[in-house]
């Protein structure tokens, strides 16, 4: 892969540079495979009528796991077309997702992508997600910086700046989200956007189409969030929910539950104060009772 990052240094990946250049590879080929076998896709659901699954789900899941496990023999491995296994907290953990936004790219809007990201402990420390309808490829971290790779053209290293101010916020919130949880038009400054599938979230804010990617349901789980998390971490952005920073990856559960808010410096306060604001159920206070003596 004839390529350069500028800015890369190397000894701040978390693996070797060969090993770095080979997740770009597999991840590439496997956007590049689900994009082939679309026309001839079976899909079924899972847990209802918009969770879908498709065979590509299940093949790029295969590939993608034989291949980081032949890469990482000494990591733990886990998609989320395979079975949840509990693991020790202090492994270094990968998530796959084979295809996040699987009902888009059955209607072929191009609002999906191929992501895996590692976490150690509660933090992720190296993601990266393909887009193949745009040919857009992000990978970084906390500790080595986050880029944008147009694949086979340049690479630029990204820098998120915080939020100006939160007169006006661009959030991304799911049509249901927004649909089961109608407070959430009345946070102060929102300005609410159709979120899509995550990593093209992540993408709209990384790119400043948007200020921050809120998810109010807890429906997402940890392969969901490792990778855009963070690359958004290595890119200056911020991670966290109604009530704390960053996010827990349990070893037990792979279920977020909890909102999960990804966006520009400043915008979890933000989404925390309306939450509290906005959110909270206010208690009556209790009826005066006469005493009669």
């Amino acid at each position: 892969m004839n390529i350069t990052f500028p800015g890369l240094d190397e000894t701040t990946l978390p693996f070797s540079y060969k090993s770095f250049l080979h997740l770009l590879e597999m991840v590439v080929k496997a956007g590049k495979t689900a994009m082939e076998m679309r026309a001839e896709v079976d899909i079924t659901t899972k847990t209802g009528p918009e969770d879908l699954v498709t065979c590509a789900d299940k093949k790029l899941s295969d590939i993608l796991l034989s291949a980081l496990k032949e890469e990482f023999p000494n990591d733990h491995i886990i998609s989320e077309e395979s079975p949840w296994e509990e693991m020790g907290t202090q492994e270094r953990r990968w998530f796959i997702d084979p295809i996040d936004g699987t009902k888009y790219y059955v209607n072929e809007t191009g609002q999906w992508s191929v992501m895996m990201g590692l976490v150690a402990g509660n933090n992720p420390i190296f993601g990266i997600f393909y887009l193949p309808a745009m040919n857009m490829l992000y990978f970084g971290g906390p500790a080595c910086g986050s880029w944008c790779w147009e694949v086979g053209g340049p690479a630029t290293k990204l820098n998120v700046t915080p939020v100006a101010s939160v007169t006006t916020v661009k959030a991304l919130l799911s049509k249901n989200d927004v649909a089961k949880n109608l407070w959430s038009k009345e946070v102060s400054g929102i300005e609410i956007l159709t979120a899509s599938s995550i990593g093209v979230d992540v993408h709209e804010v990384l790119q400043g189409k948007a200020d921050v990617f809120v998810h109010i349901r807890p429906t997402l789980k940890a392969w969901d969030t490792a990778a855009p998390s963070a690359v958004a971490l290595g890119a200056g952005l911020e991670i966290g929910t109604e009530n704390a920073y960053g996010f827990t990856y349990p070893v037990e559960d792979p279920s977020h539950n909890y909102n999960t808010v990804i966006g520009r410096r400043g915008t979890v306060s933000w989404w925390q104060k309306g939450y509290m604001t906005c959110a909270t159920p206010v208690v009556a206070p209790a009826p005066m009772v006469a005493v009669v003596s």
